[in-house]
């Protein structure tokens, strides 16, 4: 699914934007399926699901392993 959001902005490494990317494609294909996000929210899916998680990284201590974002 083509955005205009890349991560650039984020300064990640490509190791995690092409995890970010297999992640996008499982979620949009698993979507169909078991509805898993709004299909409404699909076609910016970078900036609802990606971006808007991403930004609160720096709010984060990075010493934990493991994180969730489990939405509202």
């Amino acid at each position: 699914m083509a955005s205009k959001y890349n991560l650039k902005d984020l300064n990640v490494s490509r190791e995690t934007k092409k995890t970010l990317n297999e992640y996008v494609y499982i979620l949009v294909k698993w979507n169909k399926a078991i509805n898993l996000v709004s299909n409404d929210s699909l076609s910016n899916i970078w900036e609802r699901h990606i971006v808007d998680s991403a930004q609160l990284s720096s709010f984060l201590s990075f010493d934990k392993k493991i994180w969730v974002d489990l939405g509202s």
